[in-house]
């Protein structure tokens, strides 16, 4: 079991690529400064960290909801799949410039970025809904034919629901933890990074920094 991520880390796809089936949590509360609206790139000046600005206090209005007109309801009591982003912030733009400049050098970076800017400039309607579709196109480009589900109630941690899934929603995380996924499970590898001349490896950055490097070889280093 997994949360909904921005583009999310290799780990998380390490989880993805060994085993057989997916669960994502859609019925949380929406929690902030975590993979859900953030990604990790590797840009000329070493980590760059993207985050999605998301509407303050406001959520997708869903059928039979009432519209919270004061505007006082706090972004992380709302459920993550009401969750809108802000795309007047004029971040898709900063994303894909930053992601040019990080990747345009890479021997993917052509096959790949359409797909991915495409996703971007459609302007999903709800953080889940953007995420999940890029979530789908990394896997279809991996290679890995996994179906998604989704939560349909929120799944307490610990609960017997969880007996037979893995829960990893609260162990991949972008800080204020200990080792990742990669280095519990000994599957830490390197590969050539543009900007590794500069800066080194740096492992567990988002999936795309696998992918404009490594293209269809990428499934190798989940596996």
């Amino acid at each position: 079991m997994l949360s909904t991520a921005y583009l999310p880390p290799v780990e998380y796809f390490v989880a993805i690529a060994n085993s057989e089936r997916v669960v994502v949590e859609s019925c949380e509360f929406f929690q902030k400064q975590t993979y859900r609206t953030r990604t990790h790139i590797y840009g000329e000046g070493g980590l760059l960290s993207l985050s999605i600005p998301v509407c303050r206090g406001a959520s997708m209005q869903l059928p039979g909801s009432v519209a919270d007109d004061t505007a006082k309801a706090k972004t992380h009591k709302l459920p993550v799949d009401t969750i809108v982003p802000e795309y007047s912030k004029g971040w898709v733009r900063q994303h894909k410039i930053a992601i040019t400049s990080a990747y345009g050098l890479t021997p993917f970076f052509d096959y790949y970025r359409d797909y991915f800017f495409e996703i971007l400039d459609s302007h999903p309607g709800t953080l889940l809904e953007l995420n999940t579709r890029l979530l789908e196109l990394c896997l279809k480009l991996i290679g890995l034919q996994r179906n998604v589900e989704f939560t349909e109630d929120f799944v307490a941690p610990g609960t017997v629901t969880l007996s037979n899934l893995l829960d990893l929603r609260y162990e991949i995380e972008p800080k204020g933890r200990g080792e990742t996924l990669l280095e519990k499970w000994n599957m830490e590898r390197e590969y050539w990074q543009v900007f590794s001349s500069k800066h080194g490896f740096i492992p567990n950055l988002s999936i795309i920094d696998l992918l404009f490097h490594e293209g269809p070889n990428t499934i190798s280093f989940l596996r």
